[in-house]
């Protein structure tokens, strides 16, 4: 599981950059209270984000890929964009403990 240690030897060298995920129009807040996108009910139609405060900043957009997939609530769907932010992250998550499992 994850320790102190290797989070932070890891955590500089990851970097989320949604952007190159998410449809080129769209623009995330500059910061996360400059928005009042705060709802964290999960979407039906997830259209690339899984709730409305994931599209506030691209932390809290990795933030709520990772909630979603560490309490089992993420199910493959045909949303291409989410699926893809789901793989990166389990990208780098395997890379920090190649033994964790979702």
């Amino acid at each position: 599981m994850f320790d102190e240690t290797s989070t932070r030897k890891y955590s500089d060298n990851i970097s989320f950059n949604p952007n190159i995920f998410n449809d080129k129009n769209f623009k995330y807040a500059d910061c996360s209270t400059c928005s009042k996108k705060l709802g964290l009910d999960t979407y039906q139609d997830t259209n690339g984000f899984f709730t409305e405060y994931s599209k506030t900043i691209p932390s809290e957009d990795m933030a709520e890929v990772f909630s979603h997939l560490i309490t089992d609530r993420y199910q493959n769907t045909n949303d291409n964009i989410l699926n893809q932010k789901v793989e990166f992250i389990k990208d780098k998550l395997s890379k920090i403990d190649n033994t964790f499992e979702f």
